[in-house]
């Protein structure tokens, strides 16, 4: 298969930072023009594949041909090649990142196979049913280490083994041990559970957690398979330990012998311990962020397909890069949701709260939603409509209740404390004058800020 994505030497580094910073927010593939070798601004990142295949369906034409890579496994591929450049691979005077990924690809392929061929110790169907589960719940590149656990835990008779993983997080290092049984009755391992560890740049702690893992299989009243997906993903558990929240498929009950589903925001409580240490979820289904966005004056939500990329990246748990409209001035922040206090986080570009707050505690209420912003929305929307052709800037960066239902009944929640509509105005304001301050006296700063360049016979 020809991926078909190529770079200059000297784009290489600056291309392999950017496809490290969209993966932390949330961006999981690429897509690129495949023809010519393509600068950081060419580059389009979309948070599943369902999204990069239908941007690549939709624009290819002709000598015009798009494709796409997983920007995790591209990134880490262009990673190896900077200690490594025998890795590296040249056409034209441009290095063949496609060509470098196809081949890592192969490697993988071949090691996988001999594995596969050394396996002694289990079923083929368990072992290809854990590999799978391991991968889908985030960690990957994982199966040569499990093949070497099982294995040893079969020559030591022992029901039980772990693995271990390590990721690194913007200034975060996390570790997690994935830890697999064999009941005694059954001739099946099952991945059980994981453990989750954060150390800040220091190498200090900052938090432990334990993640259990669903292995039921779920169907409906007539034996079909159900596509629900209840376990939390290692990306997902880093956004919790970071105190934000997941958009999650919860269970609801059984009616009938059938388990009933619904969806969730899931927070952890870090009130509320049970006696391992490990804090309670709370799950929340009455928080709408759509609406809470709508309040808001962002300029990517004034693009349909921009403002379901956000959501969408959002409902994972990332904080999101967005672009705050104020008339005729933008400037940065972030963004993440906060369903316990039923608001939206605010962040300017130095991540910065924007807001009033309570015990350090973000809390924007409903009270600022009564259309605030809806005129400068307005002003925004009709500005661009009057220009069709100019894309939004969408580039994005890293980071990470009436009817709760929670583990912990008692905890009550927390009042959100009103902001009127000259205090939200204000909040806007100073992450304006706070972006101007950033800017100054920088050269390149205002740059920076401009929309991607498209190259012709391409939209953005």
């Amino acid at each position: 298969m020809n991926y078909g994505l190529q770079v200059y030497p000297q784009d290489f580094e600056e291309i392999l930072s950017e496809l490290i910073v969209q993966r932390w927010s949330g961006f999981e593939y690429v897509s690129f023009e495949k023809e010519f070798p393509s600068k950081r601004w060419d580059l389009e990142f979309h948070v599943s594949q369902q999204d990069a295949i239908r941007k690549c369906e939709k624009e290819s034409s002709g000598d015009l041909q798009l494709g796409y890579l997983p920007t995790k496994f591209t990134g880490r591929t262009m990673s190896q090649a900077l200690s490594n450049p025998a890795l590296i691979k040249m056409i034209n005077g441009a290095i063949d990142v496609g060509a470098m990924v196809e081949a890592r690809e192969t490697k993988l392929e071949q090691e996988a196979i001999k594995n596969n061929l050394n396996n002694n110790i289990m079923n083929q169907d368990n072992r290809e049913a854990l590999t799978k589960k391991v991968f889908f719940t985030g960690f990957e590149g994982m199966d040569e280490k499990f093949n070497e656990a099982a294995n040893l835990a079969e020559s030591r008779k022992s029901n039980t083994f772990s693995i271990e993983w390590k990721d690194q997080k913007g200034n975060d290092t996390v570790e997690a041990k994935l830890n697999f049984r064999k009941p005694d009755e059954l001739d099946y391992t099952f991945f059980n559970s994981y453990n989750m560890t954060i150390k800040d740049a220091n190498g200090k702690i900052t938090g432990k957690q334990n993640f259990k893992i669903d292995n039921k299989s779920y169907r409906d009243a007539d034996g079909n398979f159900l596509n629900k997906h209840p376990n939390i993903t290692q990306k997902e558990a880093y956004n919790l330990m970071k105190g934000r929240a997941v958009h999650k498929d919860v269970t609801d009950g059984v009616v009938n012998d059938v388990t009933q589903f619904q969806k969730a925001w899931v927070q952890l409580n870090f009130r509320e311990a049970d006696a391992k240490g490990n804090f309670k979820k709370d799950e929340i289904t009455d928080f709408n962020l759509a609406d809470h966005l709508n309040k808001l004056p962002i300029k990517e939500l004034l693009n349909e397909q921009y403002k379901a990329s956000l959501i969408e990246s959002i409902e994972k748990g990332n904080r999101q890069l967005v672009t705050f409209v104020n008339g005729e001035t933008e400037s940065k922040g972030y963004i993440e949701a906060n369903p316990k206090f039923d608001t939206i986080n605010l962040y300017d570009e130095s991540m910065q709260r924007l807001s009033t707050s309570q015990n350090n505690d973000v809390q924007v209420s409903q009270a600022e939603g009564q259309n605030i912003f809806e005129r400068k929305m307005d002003d925004a929307a009709q500005s661009e409509s009057s220009s069709k052709n100019e894309s939004v800037n969408k580039e994005q960066t890293p980071d990470g209740n009436s009817n709760r239902k929670s583990e912990n009944s008692q905890d009550s929640k927390q009042q959100s404390e009103p902001v009127n509509a000259e205090v939200g105005k204000r909040i806007i304001t100073a992450a304006h004058n706070k972006a101007k301050q950033n800017t100054a006296g920088s050269p390149g700063a205002k740059q920076d800020q401009k929309a991607p360049r498209a190259k012709k016979g391409m939209s953005r």
